[in-house]
């Protein structure tokens, strides 16, 4: 996680976050229930094979040369992606490819809009939430953040900026310098920082 990144975090209210976990999760998951009949080839409603059925659609949009390679790297996103996205790994370029996937599905099953009639209504939504999610980030409890020692959710903080970082990540560390700083250039006389002990006479 960039400064800039955990700067955003840490102005974030943190029912925001909270929110934004829950997107990222259920898309994760909601996505992970497409992905696993297609990689284990189980019906999926009224999908016999969903694997076939995904190379199918994709030999009648692109031609059958790449419509095996592609429905595997469809597959392979649907799953792995789906679960990194669910747990907060790689979030931003997770998210990224599937608002691409959801492009080129919108492709193959347009023009029709309306989603009874194999429409692409919601391949439309879910591209955008996926979109959001790339431009916005997942929220809290990131295994990204974890990584890299960022936490969004932390207790009893004493400021806002320093409650969403561990204290040795360097947003933490930043923010201590910068309070050492003003303790420092105060003027005589001033009263002393609620963070630092006053100096004894």
């Amino acid at each position: 996680m960039s400064a800039r990144a955990a700067a955003a975090v840490a102005s974030t209210p943190r029912i925001e976050l909270a929110a934004l976990t829950l997107l990222r999760v259920a898309y994760g998951l909601l996505i992970l229930t497409h992905g696993v009949p297609k990689l284990l080839h189980l019906p999926h409603g009224t999908m016999g094979d969903p694997f076939s059925s995904t190379t199918r659609l994709i030999a009648a949009t692109v031609g059958p040369t790449f419509a095996t390679p592609l429905a595997w790297a469809v597959t392979l996103l649907e799953t792995a992606g789906a679960a990194l996205l669910a747990i907060g790994l790689l979030t931003r370029l997770v998210a990224l490819a599937f608002a691409f996937e959801m492009v080129g599905i919108s492709i193959a099953m347009g023009p029709a809009w309306v989603w009874i009639d194999r429409g692409i209504e919601y391949p439309v939504m879910l591209g955008l939430v996926a979109g959001y999610l790339a431009v916005r980030g997942g929220g809290g409890w990131l295994a990204d953040a974890w990584r890299r020692g960022h936490h969004a959710f932390s207790r009893a903080p004493r400021s806002r900026a320093a409650s969403t970082h561990w204290p040795g990540s360097s947003a933490a560390r930043a923010c201590r310098a910068s309070r050492s700083s003003t303790a420092r250039t105060a003027p005589a006389g001033s009263a002393p920082s609620r963070n630092r002990p006053s100096a004894r006479p």
